[in-house]
């Protein structure tokens, strides 16, 4: 067990190739990876919203390899490129793949704002467009050039072209009358193939644009009703064609530490089941804190986050290996024992890099080696 800084510091020359350490006036609420070298993050505090784009330095996104001295860099290097101010705080955000730009739902606020970062040498972020609709704060999906809207079981779920604003759908749940009001995300399992998840019980209604209609087959798990659900699937980090050999696949992740994988082949049990051995201790009425993510264009790896200090990584075998664990959130001056992470994204154009955040205001880009010394 590592007792100090400079214990886990000298464990991290064998244990990362690179890792850069850095801090934030405020802590960062959300973390998205960008297609330019850069990330963007909300942070908030109780007066001030803010939106930035942050260039990663050159020295971790460069593809040369460093020498075991220089794994470490506490250099503060994370540019501001550029960034605004929002009336509200972030309630969800996607960074668009095609286009330098963000898509961003903000607290009790209707309708959807399309972000254009900067392009024209200037420091700051601007609205490039708004998109009306009647939910507040709503949770979104994007794939391609549509978008999909969603709030809770009792509003309605909508579905709209990114570029335009018109609706080409709205879908109700079937959901039964004895059923509690619960917060619902979007997710697409590919471009024509919606999930509609949600938190509270981890039930998972399907929804084929090509039928128009939610399908009759419905992902349900049995767990504590005090437990939280989070969802990811690889078509959000890796829009591309699905086959035989890799069909569509979802996961998912309670507070509790239940995570299961579920499949096209068989919607019904999961085809990778595990009790990670965690719980969150901050649980929200309508959101989990736990984040689930897969590795862009890699099906054998994905990362939880949101537990604790830690961000863990998982090589999808039957088992769901652990191959790695990222601790340095806590190794840094007057650490809180309480501090949890907030967020993180694999970086999608650099093999096992990791930018991730915590409430305790930091900010580090980790490029990890798989603790196992199996090849992806």
């Amino acid at each position: 067990m590592l007792e100090s800084e400079e214990d886990w510091l000298y464990d991290s020359i064998s244990r990362y190739k690179k890792i850069n350490m850095f801090e934030l006036e405020y802590p960062v609420d959300h973390l998205e990876a960008t297609s330019y070298n850069s990330i963007c993050v909300s942070c908030s505090n109780n007066r001030r919203h803010e939106l930035l784009e942050l260039s990663l330095p050159l020295k971790l996104t460069s593809h040369n390899k460093s020498s075991s001295e220089d794994v470490i860099t506490n250099d503060t290097d994370l540019k501001i490129k550029c960034g605004t101010f929002t009336q509200a705080p972030v309630a969800h955000m996607q960074t668009l793949s095609a286009g330098h730009k963000a898509v961003v739902s903000h607290v009790n606020t209707q309708g959807i704002t399309v972000y254009a970062f900067s392009s024209d040498n200037s420091d700051e972020i601007k609205v490039d467009f708004l998109i009306k609709c009647e939910l507040k704060g709503p949770q979104l999906a994007v794939s391609g050039t549509e978008l999909v809207l969603t709030t809770n079981n009792t509003s309605p779920w909508i579905v709209m072209d990114l570029s335009s604003g018109k609706v080409s759908a709205r879908v109700l749940s079937d959901q039964l009358p004895s059923r509690c009001e619960e917060s619902v995300s979007p997710v697409y399992l590919e471009s024509r193939l919606m999930a509609f998840c949600h938190h509270s019980t981890g039930r998972v209604q399907l929804y084929d644009k090509r039928q128009q209609k939610l399908l009759d087959g419905i992902i349900g798990v049995n767990e504590n009703n005090s437990s939280m659900w989070s969802f990811a699937s690889e078509h959000e980090y890796s829009e591309q064609f699905t086959s035989v050999d890799h069909p569509i696949c979802l996961g998912m992740v309670s507070t509790n530490g239940t995570l299961n994988l579920y499949d096209s082949r068989n919607w019904t049990t999961p085809c990778a089941s595990k009790n990670l051995g965690l719980s969150s201790p901050t649980v929200t009425k309508n959101k989990s804190p736990v984040q689930l993510k897969f590795k862009p264009a890699n099906k054998n790896w994905m990362s939880v986050s949101g537990f604790d200090t830690n961000v863990y990584i998982y090589h999808l075998t039957s088992q769901l290996d652990s191959a790695f664990v990222h601790n340095g959130h806590k190794y840094v001056e007057g650490f809180d024992p309480d501090t949890i992470t907030t967020s993180h994204a694999w970086f999608p154009s650099i093999d096992n890099l990791i930018i991730s955040s915590a409430d305790n205001g930091t900010i580090q880009s980790w490029l990890f080696e798989d603790s196992r010394k199996l090849t992806s």
